[in-house]
């Protein structure tokens, strides 16, 4: 064996460039600001009558895989605790689009049956 082998040191270096700082904090406002714009596109396809609250109730397992999916893109770092704090305000932001959705939806039911009364 080699014992100076084991002995070596070495050093770590890192180089923390500003250019790349600039690109994550970009990255992440940027997808965090599109993410919030979620209760308003739920709002504008309620009104026009492709999502319901009811449809967005039953598919929320298939959205909250989508939304880990789109947490683990918004996150600059690869750990599972960054994830989860931007996963948790897109989920309820998510449910603030069902409840949006859920309000069109009863609104459009009154303005119905206002018009056949």
């Amino acid at each position: 064996m080699y014992p100076s082998a084991f002995l070596q040191v070495h050093y770590l270096v890192t180089t923390c460039l500003l250019h790349d700082y600039i690109e994550s904090l970009t990255n992440l406002i940027l997808g965090c600001g599109i993410a919030f714009e979620l209760p308003v596109l739920t709002f504008i396809l309620a009104k026009l009558g492709i999502v319901t609250g009811s449809f967005l109730k039953k598919y929320f397992k298939f959205a909250f895989v989508i939304i880990l999916v789109v947490a683990a893109i918004i996150t600059p770092s690869p750990d599972w605790t960054s994830q989860f704090l931007v996963a948790i305000p897109l989920t309820l932001l998510y449910w603030i689009s069902v409840f949006l959705a859920t309000s069109v939806e009863k609104q459009k039911a009154k303005e119905e049956e206002k018009e056949w009364s």
